[in-house]
């Protein structure tokens, strides 16, 4: 289950399906309120709004009877890292099973990234702040195997955000977790840039977790 980031659509996400439908994956690629053919004039997109969206499309997909839900992994970059996360919350809370969890590029919390792009802003994010995004705390407390990709010259989320989300994940009691970097890597791009290794990485872990063999 592909979630997006914040720019473009799904449309424009295509390529990536077919690199890993290229990998032996069927891929669901997931649309929020707001974007794409879901005009902002019809609904405007919302925390609350995609982590709702994003909950109706898992139980979907783990109730399709030809689905096995032990083999269903979700896959979230930038934005749809922390739609990821909540995902993977929602799914361990409610008991329904995950094969494994895929972050790229993503962000700890929409209030870290005002206090990198917007510090003037820091004093008031109490106020202004509509959506938490708050992906540091599940992380710190998930048990699905994570796999972390991270481009080192990420222009819009700082490296560090990816790395302490890591760390975070290596103390919970999560099955260990994996980090993957990408020589110059960056925000939008590390998926072409990554090249072989990138997919190498993509297609290791899925086979490790899906057979179990994800070391604690």
């Amino acid at each position: 289950i592909f979630f997006h980031g914040n720019a473009g659509n799904i449309g424009v996400r295509i390529p990536n399906a077919v690199e890993l439908f290229n990998l032996d994956a069927n891929v669901l690629l997931v649309e929020y309120r707001g974007y794409g053919e879901s005009k902002p004039e019809h609904v405007k997109p919302s925390e609350r709004g995609i982590k709702a969206d994003a909950e109706t499309v898992l139980d979907f997909i783990l109730d399709h009877p030809q689905i096995d839900p032990s083999k269903v992994f979700i896959f979230g970059r930038s934005l749809g890292g922390a739609v990821a996360f909540h995902v993977a919350d929602y799914a361990e809370r409610n008991n329904k099973p995950l094969a494994g969890m895929i972050v790229e590029n993503t962000f700890e919390s929409i209030g870290h990234m005002v206090d990198i792009l917007l510090p003037f802003l820091t004093p008031f994010k109490g106020m202004l702040l509509r959506n938490k995004w708050d992906s540091t705390a599940l992380a710190g407390k998930l048990s699905v195997p994570v796999l972390y990709i991270s481009g080192d010259e990420d222009e819009i989320v700082p490296r560090q955000q990816m790395e302490d989300l890591f760390q975070r994940s290596k103390e919970s009691s999560s099955r260990l977790p994996r980090f993957h970097s990408v020589k110059g890597g960056t925000h939008n791009e590390t998926w072409l840039q990554g090249g072989k290794d990138y997919w190498l990485a993509i297609k290791s872990f899925m086979l490790d977790a899906s057979n179990k063999r994800v070391e604690k």
